[in-house]
């Protein structure tokens, strides 16, 4: 804040990566940039932002949603949600403490990094998407099983 320079500062950092987030998306909203061009739209944007940052520094925006945003725009990004939402909705998943658990957590880190983009998140996301969709009926409170 003091010296305008975001460099090896993480929230001044994350602020500029938001704004060019904001700003690619702004310019693609409807349909994005895509999965190919999203590292070249961001180098644009920091350029044309006049960022003081060095370009080793450049990132994504460290947000699933503004990720999704800018390389699937706004039609792209409701339907990945709704892809995930379904089959949530369709097991009665959101009927279950445990499992309504696991995706506020998902959709909440999903606001500090883009961990579906990353090995490590995608397959702890998998793993656990898929046992709680498929193992919903034995995730039920011990009481009501008994009865």
């Amino acid at each position: 804040m003091k010296t305008g320079n975001a460099n090896d500062k993480s929230l001044a950092q994350r602020i500029e990566y938001y704004t060019a987030a904001w700003s690619i998306w702004h310019d693609n909203f409807w349909f994005g940039v895509g999965t190919g061009n999203w590292k070249v739209a961001y180098q644009q944007a920091y350029q044309e932002m006049g960022s003081d940052m060095a370009e080793d520094q450049y990132a994504d925006a460290h947000n699933q949603y503004l990720a999704w945003l800018v390389r699937f725009g706004l039609l792209g990004t409701l339907l990945i949600l709704c892809l995930l939402a379904l089959p949530i909705i369709q097991s009665g998943m959101c009927r279950n403490a445990i499992g309504m658990a696991f995706v506020a957590i998902l959709l909440i880190s999903n606001l500090g990094d883009s961990n579906l983009d990353t090995h490590v998140g995608g397959y702890f996301f998998i793993l656990f998407y898929c046992l709680f969709l498929t193992n919903i009926d034995q995730l039920e409170s011990p009481s009501s099983q008994m009865a």
